[in-house]
């Protein structure tokens, strides 16, 4: 089964920043989801995760915590999923300047989302992320 580590980073009026995956992304193209990757070989969760930002956005995670780990099914397959969360603490205009996967991001308010292009599983991972934060 796939395993994958993903951040959710969120601004002080509890939007999340989102990445819009590119029309031909293996998997949900041309949807906003979340940043992160699959988990490489003798990699932890954490250690999977703070490389995905370093990687997508030239980041460097401190303050994250796992939020919850899920296992999905949808049409792409069964994939275990690790969440991490955390405060945002760059400014998205800096982040899409050194975005180096996806085609954009932004930051999305629950009322936002019923306005975008975003997978089920995404969509309910996030409305329980704003209910913690």
């Amino acid at each position: 089964m796939k395993q994958v580590s993903a951040y959710l980073l969120y601004d002080i009026n509890n939007r999340i920043l989102l990445m819009l995956r590119t029309t031909d992304a293996s998997t949900h193209p041309d949807y906003w989801g979340f940043f992160g990757g699959k988990i490489e070989k003798d990699e932890t969760p954490e250690m999977a995760v703070k490389r995905e930002a370093r990687e997508e956005l030239g980041i460097n995670l401190e303050k994250i915590k796992l939020f919850k780990t899920y296992i999905q099914e949808d049409s792409y397959g069964k994939q275990v999923r690790y969440i991490f969360i955390g405060p945002l603490e760059h400014q998205p205009d800096k982040l899409r300047d050194n975005q180096s996967e996806g085609q954009d991001l932004d930051l999305f308010s629950l009322e936002d989302l019923k306005n975008i292009k975003i997978s089920r599983n995404d969509l309910d991972i996030i409305k329980e992320v704003v209910k913690k934060i």
